[in-house]
């Protein structure tokens, strides 16, 4: 019955591949030759060329350290790094962007711990534009209670590498044969639930509309088996249209097509897939991205998609569960740099529907806005306002976060920083004891920032 099911899904995408190349040749006479005039400013395969990077460390006191009904406060030693570094240098492409803080606790009750997310990917030509050599991790937390808020008992380290080779075969002036495949592990730090081994094939053709436009129809299969035996495994087959623009500063990146799910033991379930990936800049000041995802996953892979973590995103607030869900989302960053004073404004929205703990599916809503201003020559006042929604599906009720920030930054030297912050969190609903949980916390930090560089 698996072989004759897995046949049918063959043909199936060949048909769609088929169909899809048919569409593809015809596109060529029907899109037109509009070559948009280049950006000035040096870019890479991952963007524009970014060097900013910054080292911190500090001291913070909270009042209710473990955000719970306990309220204990307690003071707790920080340090950290801000990354977002992209570059290229003869046959090596790189891109490094994340936000990631190491909490050293005072006492014996909580266990020192890492706090934030890392991305990054890199890019080997072993044969110029021919033949190369792709690597891809991210380092980030999951929350192991999806109904709890996240703090220092509920969240748990999961890291991932991907790597593979990718190659590309020219079959006339315009038309390309691209094929890929990657191999990976996935490991978390507590009692294993995600332990996977993750394979990547695709495959398919694309045409250049023009010397920044590209249009091409895939087909892909992923393959996630985990280590623990109890736990089963699942296959993902597409079929799908992928469109790539380069903009002046910047790119956009539109996938659609069909998704098959195979879990071990059920039935397959069908479903559509969708990744929009735009990211620009306007002139030296502004930068905007935007990201859309209909796709089935795990939590795991989950932290591959989302926003910029520097300014926020899924993250944390994915819960931690080997169980397959159906996942959308929606998400977007604007950020405006003036001479005295910049804004950067997020927005993200998730529904996730798992496939066996239907209890766990929830929709999720998330603000976030951040103003700092030159207030005097060597001192910045900044500021920060989140607000996030939980719906549950099941029992639990839904709970609402609310969370604020006060800073004031002053400029020691042409590289070093110090600032003093005031944090206030607040929690409503979800499985709480009280109906209200609260945290106010006051940090001082030391940033060293030995270069900086935006767009």
């Amino acid at each position: 019955m698996k072989r004759a099911r897995m046949e049918g899904v063959a043909k199936s995408s060949r048909k769609q591949l088929v169909a899809g190349w048919f569409l593809l040749s015809v596109s060529g006479s029907v899109l037109g030759q509009s070559p948009l005039e280049t950006s000035s400013e040096p870019k890479t395969r991952y963007g524009l060329q970014r060097q900013e990077f910054e080292i911190r460390a500090g001291v913070s006191h909270s009042d209710n350290i473990g955000r719970d009904e306990l309220e204990q406060s307690g003071t707790f030693a920080t340090a950290g790094f801000m990354t977002n570094l992209v570059g290229e240098r003869n046959r090596l492409a790189w891109a490094l962007n994340g936000l990631m803080d190491y909490y050293s606790y005072n006492d014996s009750v909580y266990d020192d711990e890492p706090v934030g997310a890392v991305v990054g990917q890199a890019t080997i030509d072993v044969v110029k534009d021919r033949l190369s050599w792709d690597f891809m991790g991210n380092y980030g937390q999951l929350r192991r209670d999806s109904f709890a808020p996240e703090s220092v008992e509920n969240r748990e380290s999961i890291s991932a590498l991907e790597m593979g080779p990718a190659l590309t075969l020219p079959l006339s002036s315009t038309t390309v044969f691209s094929a890929r495949g990657r191999l990976g592990q996935r490991q978390s730090g507590g009692d294993g639930t995600v332990d996977s081994k993750l394979t990547t094939l695709e495959t398919g053709f694309f045409r250049y509309l023009d010397p920044l436009k590209q249009l091409g129809v895939f087909v892909s299969k992923r393959d996630v088996e985990f280590d623990a035996n109890q736990v089963p495994g699942y296959e993902v087959e597409s079929a799908f249209f992928r469109y790539e623009q380069e903009l002046r500063s910047g790119s956009v990146t539109l996938e659609m097509g069909s998704n098959q799910l195979q879990r071990e033991g059920a039935s397959s379930e069908s479903g559509l897939f969708t990744r929009l990936n735009v990211a620009t800049a306007f002139g030296s000041r502004s930068r905007l991205s935007l990201y859309a995802i209909q796709d089935f996953q795990d939590s795991a892979y989950s932290l591959r998609d989302g926003l910029d973590p520097t300014f926020g995103g899924s993250g944390r607030q994915v819960a931690l569960t080997s169980d397959p869900m159906e996942r959308r989302g929606l998400g977007f960053v604007a950020g405006l740099r003036g001479k005295r004073m910049t804004t950067d404004v997020s927005i993200e929205t998730a529904n996730e529907s798992y496939k066996s703990d239907q209890e766990s599916d929830r929709e999720t809503v998330s603000y976030r806005i951040s103003v700092a201003r030159e207030v005097l020559p060597d001192v910045r006042a900044g500021a920060t306002l989140a607000y996030r929604t939980e719906e549950f599906e099941g029992q639990v009720d839904s709970a609402e976060e609310l969370s604020g920030t006060l800073s004031l930054r002053y400029r020691l030297s042409r590289t070093l920083d110090l600032e003093a912050a005031f944090h206030r969190w607040n929690r409503e609903g979800g499985n709480t004891v009280n109906e209200e949980l609260n945290e106010t916390q006051f940090l001082l930090s030391l940033h060293y920032a030995p270069w900086i560089g935006r767009d």
